[in-house]
């Protein structure tokens, strides 16, 4: 089984391994995947989406999409910091935004 991960920013690297060693807390299901908030052991705070299996995407097809993805920019987007492809297993990474999720962003925080 492949192990790595991609990065398809310089953000300093970290691997699968010392993702398992990280403290993770749910933050959410959606229908492309859950969210997790990792915090690394280096510190560093990080999401990881696990996404669901669609549709079936060969490696170098989710490959080309997520690299398409992580090229992006627009301020309402986190950018994608790297990705694992496997046959079991698809996982983004991204920085963990510390002011809410998108729902309370739009609509503010219901108590």
């Amino acid at each position: 089984m492949k192990r790595e991960i991609t990065f398809v920013r310089d953000v300093g690297g970290f691997d699968l391994d010392s993702l398992l060693k990280a403290t993770a807390e749910g933050l959410g299901r959606g229908s492309f995947g859950t969210s997790y908030k990792s915090i690394l052991p280096d510190a560093r705070v990080i999401v990881v989406k696990r996404l669901r299996e669609l549709s079936p995407l060969s490696s170098e097809e989710f490959s080309k999409q997520m690299r398409a993805l992580g090229a992006m920019e627009h301020a309402n987007l986190l950018p994608l910091l790297g990705f694992h492809y496997s046959e079991n297993e698809k996982l983004l990474f991204f920085n963990f935004a510390q002011n809410g999720n998108l729902f309370d962003r739009i609509h503010g925080k219901i108590n």
